[in-house]
Parts: C-alpha cells; structure tokens; sequence
C-alpha cells in the first residue's frame, strides 16, 4: 500500500482534500464548475422497494479545492429539503480505503445525492414536479452557476388484467388486455411454450396497446408453433418504477376445429383456501350423446382420478381428491377430454395444467453491512436488503418490516406480484423517526403466494454503529447508557460500545467536546444527579485515555433533569438513561 500512496503524493498538483488543495496558485477569481442530473426524471417513494429514491449524480471542479456546497429541492419556490457541506475534520482509525479515497478526491465532494422524497420533517411528499438546484464555492468564496432541473414524484402504479378472449379461427388466439396506464408507460407481453421457453415478444408504448391481441400461432420468425398448450404474460412499468403484471395459463393452439374443450376456473389449488375445481367444456358438435372422460393425470402420466359418461355435460366439478378419495400430493398436473366420435374417432385434448401447492414459500432476508450508520458521512449510510422468495408459485403479496428493539415497527415495504431483488434503506423512519445509535434492528419478510400459502422468514438483524450526525453547532452523539444501576460501573456488555465510542470521538481531536450524562427518572432527584456525575467523568476519562493528543472535554451530569421518554416503564427509563456528546469545532488561532 506505501507505493501506492506515495504515487497519490507525487501525483500533478489537482488533488483536493478536506477543505484543502494541492495547488500551485494563490489567486484564484474563477468560480467552480457543477453539474448534477437525475439518474432518472421520475422516481416513487412508495415503499415497495422499487426506485423509492431519486438519485442525482454531480461533479464539481475548481482549480483550487472546493470549500462548501448546497444542494436543495424546491416545491415551487419553497425549499423543502436541503443539503450541505459540513466539514468533518477527522484524523485516525479510518480504513486504508477511505485514507486513499480521501487523497484521490476531496472529501467536501460528492459524486451523486439521493433523496427519499421526504421534506425536512419527515413527510413523504405527494405526486408532482419538484425543482432541484446545486451550487458550490471555494476557499476564494468564488460561487458557482446555479445548476438546477426538475425530477417528478409519481406513485400512481399502473394497472393490466389479461384474459383468454377465445379462438377465432383454428391455429389463433385472442387475448384481452385492459390497460390503466399512461400512454409513455412501457408494455410487454411474452408467450411461452409448455417448457416455459419464450416463443413471440411483443412491446408496446401504453396508448399502443390492443384491446384484444391476436396471437396468429406463429413464432417471433413467422414459422407455425408446434400444436400444445401455452401461456401469456403481460407487465407494465412506469418510468418511477411502478408497475402490475398479470398471466394468462392454458393457451390451446390447434390447427383444425376440434369437437371438444375443457377449461379450469383456476390454475392452482392449496386446499387451504379452495379445495375444489370447476370445470367448463365447450363442445362442437350438437349432439350430446357422445362417449367422454375428463382425465386428471400427474407428471409422469399416471391417472390419479377420472369422470366419464354418455352425455357431454356443460361444467362439472372436481372435489380436489384422487380416485380414492385423498387429497393430492404437491406437484403439477394435467387434466385433458377424451371423447369418442362416429363409434371409433377417439379425440384427446392437449393437457393443460393444474398444480397442486399446500406448501407456504420459502423466505428469508439478508442485510448488511454491519455497523449501518446513516449519519451522513458517506460512509455505510445505506443499508442493502435482499428478500429472497422461493415457491412454486408465484408470489402475490408481501411486505417486509423493520423492528425496533422495542419490538415496534419502525419502517416497512410491502407490494403485490413481485418481490425486489433488493431494498436500499437510509435508515428513515416513520415520521420524523430516525435510526439511533447502537441499536439492534430486525428483518422480518411476509409473503403469500398466489395459491394462498404464506410464511414469514426468520429474522435478520443489524446493529448500527455510534452515529455522529450534524447539529447547530456541529455534531452530536447520542448513546443509550448500559451502567450498573446505581453505580458509575458499565455493565460487561456495555464496555466494548465505549469502546467504540471513544474510538470515534478521540479522531474529532480538531472539536471541543462537549459531555452530558442523562439518567432516568426511577430513585431520588439528588441521587441520580450525583450518579450521572459520577459516570460522566468515567466517560471523559475513558475518552480521555483512549486518545494521543490532547483533547479539550468538559463534562456535567444531568441527572433526570431533561427526559427524552416520559413515563417511568422499562422503554422510558433506557431511552432516558443516555450519553449526549457535541462536537464544537474549534476556532481558528
């Protein structure tokens, strides 16, 4: 690594770092150059995992470094959320990595913002345009061009319902699509063969979009599809991520008039929520005293139950059960007509399918990285969740949730048809709520598939690092305290968390600390000021000792003379009990 961070050294003078440049010029009179642009110009903070932010990408550049820069997003001509540079002087324990990346580019730089569409309250803001503006100065406060554009909030998914229309001719399908949707939203709709291999593509802009389709039984190259069964599946998506999907199953292409069809008022059966099928035949012919039998059939073949007669019925039902009278075991299956014609024609219908699914999905959740701390350093402030679903069947709805450790939700995504591969959290909550310092947060993944199975996954968890987040007059920290009641003395498992906290704060060696320790309000008032003293000149010595340079620290117990959580339960008394430090930056000698 020394060769490489020596190369970083001898590098031409355009490095910038923390507030700072290696340049060959004093006076400076040019302004920086900005740029910032949407990755995309619509996005949908709708919490179902899909493009819930607007990501921006910026570059800025100056031929001395960057000092300070604010971006904003406007509603008309009212600010309603803004961001800035805040200098975060830090030295030590960070990373070899971000040691580099701090030499290779300023650290008063960003490459990219993203905002969740909240305002500065925490609101999640309606539909509509909003107006996004980027400016920057440098050390010579020379001030850049406003550079600004428009993104558009849009949580109005649209909306697809496919059917089987008939068949017009031997050889053709119809299928009807009625479509809610934007004329711009894109649509595409696939047929797949009986091995779920795609035979013909179609795609359309919304306000293209047929009524009735007409598939003509051909494949993408004009050649006749083989004789069979298929299925059509039809999405539509917005530009802001939203979109619906639907499935047409058992899709017969024939190329003569056949006398006979059978038809399934369903796909799949769980006999957890219906344990019955109806069937519908269409006959074509006029007489009804033709020789049949409706087969129900497992993969291989095999006959697991059949229905036959000298009088074509019009519907009948299947009660779900094989021939003797028991339930069927997961799987798929195919049911087909087998009729009798003019006394020795034997016609057999192309199978189509019916599966059989009791079992509840397959769920669980990851999530990382450890140590997720939102505090808006650039450093871990995003945690990535990957739900991971597995069925036979499709999923029809889901949600996840964020508990506290409280056992509260804290946050949730939930949607219908399609699970996320993954969810890009910045640890907001509802409301104003944000994610605290060490504190344990768990995964929970509901899902239900379309047969009406469902299951809950095993949790995940992960424990936020110390976060050190800006404030008035510079940063704050804020830890729940884990003493010994009544006593100064940490309890074991509390040890390593000021630990942690005394490795962060010692690298704020440029700040004047400032030290409260707050108690709950269980026990007497003068007790529990002299207790709070007491631990906060523990915690000062700690952070004291933890640290090479010298470190300006003043300190003062607060016993319970400021209450973040009224009430005297356990919930009150761990958010009262409290460590609170701010960071002051020093002025300049």
């Amino acid at each position: 690594m020394l060769p490489v961070l020596l190369a970083v050294f001898q590098a031409p003078a355009v490095l910038h770092g923390e507030g700072w440049s290696i340049t060959g010029s004093s006076s400076d009179y040019i302004p920086p150059v900005v740029t910032v642009s949407p990755v995309r110009r619509s996005f949908s903070p709708n919490n179902d995992g899909s493009m819930d932010y607007a990501e921006f990408r910026c570059s800025m550049n100056d031929s001395g470094s960057i000092k300070g820069w604010r971006f904003q997003i406007l509603q008309g001509e009212r600010v309603i959320r803004e961001y800035q540079y805040e200098p975060r002087n830090v030295s030590g324990g960070v990373k070899v990595f971000n040691v580099l990346r701090r030499f290779l580019r300023s650290g008063a730089v960003p490459d990219s913002f993203s905002w969740d569409g909240r305002n500065s309250r925490g609101m999640i803001m309606g539909n509509g345009p909003y107006r996004y503006s980027l400016t920057a100065w440098d050390k010579n406060d020379n001030i850049s061009a406003l550079k600004e554009g428009d993104v558009y909030i849009d949580t109005s998914a649209p909306r697809i319902n496919a059917s089987l229309g008939g068949y017009p001719s031997p050889g053709t399908v119809s299928i009807r699509m009625n479509l809610q949707a934007f004329k711009y939203d894109r649509v595409t709709g696939v047929i797949r063969d009986d091995d779920g291999d795609e035979v013909r593509r179609y795609q359309w802009k919304a306000d293209a979009v047929p009524a009735v389709l007409v598939w003509d039984g051909k494949e993408a190259d004009g050649a006749p599809a083989e004789e069979g069964v298929y299925s059509f599946s039809v999405e539509v998506a917005d530009s802001a991520g939203n979109g619906d999907r639907d499935d047409v199953r058992n899709i017969v292409v024939e190329r003569q008039q056949q006398p006979v069809r059978v038809d399934a008022d369903c796909s799949v059966i769980s006999y957890r929520k219906r344990n019955s099928v109806n069937f519908t035949v269409s006959r074509g012919f006029t007489s009804a005293a033709v020789p049949w039998k409706i087969v129900i059939e497992d993969r291989s073949g095999s006959e697991v139950r059949s229905y036959a007669g000298k009088s074509v019925p019009y519907s009948f039902i299947w009660d779900g059960k094989d021939a003797g009278g028991n339930r069927l075991r997961d799987g798929l299956y195919r049911y087909k007509a087998v009729m009798v014609l003019g006394g020795e024609n034997i016609y057999t219908s192309p199978p189509k399918e019916l599966r059989v699914d009791t079992a509840p999905p397959e769920l669980e959740v990851r999530c990382g990285p450890e140590g997720f701390s939102p505090d808006d350093d650039r450093d871990d402030d995003m945690l990535t969740i990957r739900p991971y679903y597995s069925d036979d069947c499709r999923v029809k709805e889901w949600k996840l949730t964020v508990v506290d450790e409280n056992g509260s939700v804290f946050y949730h995504w939930n949607g219908t048809k399609t699970l996320p591969e993954r969810i890009i959290w910045n640890g907001s909550g509802y409301g104003s709520a944000k994610v605290e310092s060490m504190k344990r947060y768990r995964f929970r993944l509901y899902a239900e598939d379309e047969a009406g199975n469902s299951a809950v996954s095993q949790e995940a968890s992960v424990t936020s690092d110390i976060l050190v987040r800006s404030s008035c007059e510079g940063f704050h920290i804020r830890l729940e305290t884990g003493f010994i009641e009544g006593s100064d003395r940490p309890e074991a498992a509390f040890l390593p968390v000021l630990r942690r906290l005394a490795d962060i704060v010692t690298r704020y060696d440029a700040y004047n600390i400032r030290l409260e320790v707050h108690t709950d309000v269980s026990g007497d008032d003068h007790t529990n000021l002299l207790i709070s003293e007491k631990r906060a000149k523990y915690v000062a010595d700690l952070l004291h000792g933890s640290s090479k340079k010298q470190m300006n620290i003043s300190f003062r117990g607060m016993g319970e003379t400021i209450p973040l959580v009224t009430g005297r339960d356990g919930n009150a008394g761990k958010g009262n009990n409290r460590i609170e430090i701010t960071l002051v930056p020093r002025l300049s000698e």
